[in-house]
């Protein structure tokens, strides 16, 4: 009987060994894999992320389509196609434009360099206040040493464009094969998303109510994200472009731009902008007795007044604020945080990892809570 019982038990002890052993090989080629994967869709990363971007973005679009359609593959061919034009377009026409008043610009600041005019005003009256400072900034930069710093420097960023602009041809192939990929993935991503997303949701290993939290966090993090500042930046940066444009300023695209980009930054995004540009224009034609570029400097102050901050400290908080629990410093944090990481594609995936942290946070301490309380 004895024996029976020993050898039932070693049995069961090697079955149990068996089991532990297969689920660490398992466990260990998983995490292979993974890391495997990783480093084969990595070169790709970013045209798959943007893809993911973009499905997002016109998923509504694709709805109403498919239900017109009732067929997925139609629905997605008619959808990336639209995409295709829509985004490939208008980027040829900027990237086309902020070339060439890059260019322009570079030329026009070392013209003034080199006549000591670095403001740009013509002096009459000794007293005013801008033409002191034009006097000051000549003194200053008439210093061979200064001088040479300020060529050097203008040489180098020129070259850094050159250089730029030559890579961006060399590597035309790429991008054909970036592009290529994104609206491939694009294209089953809109068929196969919410499948895609169902197959995620099922294998994690936590309860419903957690799954359902975190997706929705998820969720309302990238519509705040992609609403509030994407679409909202983008927004701000054409009405610049157009503003600037309208008042006769050189380079309103390039201005246009730098207020998109800018426009990440809380409460002063593109004030940095609309600020010196409205002070440089009303001082310059006060200065020159141009009433003109004095007026051009007012209306610029209003239409920032009245146009980018109501849009910054009304319009954006409200976005982000009715759609997500989440603090608008993690997200922010996130934001600039994620593009240092892990480059353009941050700007999305550094706020969904610190809204995943948060969140696993949060279900942690109710977790703990039920636990002490059992």
């Amino acid at each position: 009987m004895q024996n029976f019982i020993n050898k039932e038990y070693h049995k069961a002890l090697k079955g149990v060994i068996n089991i532990n052993r297969s689920k660490y090989f398992f466990l260990a080629l998983f995490i292979v894999l993974i890391y495997l994967s990783y480093r084969i869709v990595r070169p790709v990363l970013t045209p798959i992320i943007i893809a993911a971007l973009l499905a997002y973005i016109f998923k509504p679009v694709y709805k109403i389509l498919y239900k017109k359609t009732k067929r997925k593959n139609l629905s997605s061919f008619i959808l990336t196609i639209f995409v295709i034009i829509v985004i490939t377009l208008p980027s040829v026409f900027i990237l086309n434009s902020i070339i060439r008043e890059a260019a322009v610009s570079s030329v026009v600041i070392k013209q003034r360099i080199v006549s000591g005019n670095i403001l740009g005003v013509k002096c009459t009256d000794k007293d005013n206040f801008m033409c002191g400072m034009s006097k000051y900034v000549k003194k200053v930069t008439s210093d061979p040493e200064t001088r040479y710093f300020i060529d050097s420097t203008i040489k180098d960023i020129s070259d850094s464009i050159t250089k730029s602009i030559t890579n961006l041809i060399i590597a035309f192939p790429r991008r054909i094969l970036d592009i290529a990929i994104l609206f491939f993935v694009m294209f089953y991503l809109f068929r196969d998303g919410g499948a895609f997303i169902k197959k995620i949701r099922g294998l994690l290993p936590i309860k419903e109510k957690y799954k359902k939290e975190i997706f929705e966090q998820m969720n309302e993090v990238t519509f705040a994200v992609i609403n509030g500042y994407i679409i909202v930046g983008v927004i701000q940066g054409i009405l610049g472009s157009f503003i600037f444009f309208a008042l006769g300023v050189s380079s309103p695209i390039l201005w246009g731009i730098m207020i998109m980009l800018l426009s990440i930054l809380p409460f002063i995004g593109p004030t940095l902008i609309w600020v010196p540009g409205s002070l440089f224009l009303f001082l310059s034609g006060y200065v020159d007795g141009n009433t003109s570029t004095a007026l051009k400097g007012i209306i610029l102050l209003l239409c920032g007044l009245f146009v980018f901050s109501p849009i910054d400290n009304i319009l954006k908080p409200k976005i982000i604020g009715n759609k997500t629990e989440i603090h608008p410093a993690v997200i922010i944090i996130g934001l600039i945080g994620g593009m240092f990481l892990f480059g353009f594609v941050g700007f999305l995936l550094g706020p969904l990892t610190l809204t995943l942290l948060v969140t696993i946070i949060n279900i942690y301490e109710k977790e703990k809570l039920l636990f002490e309380a059992d």
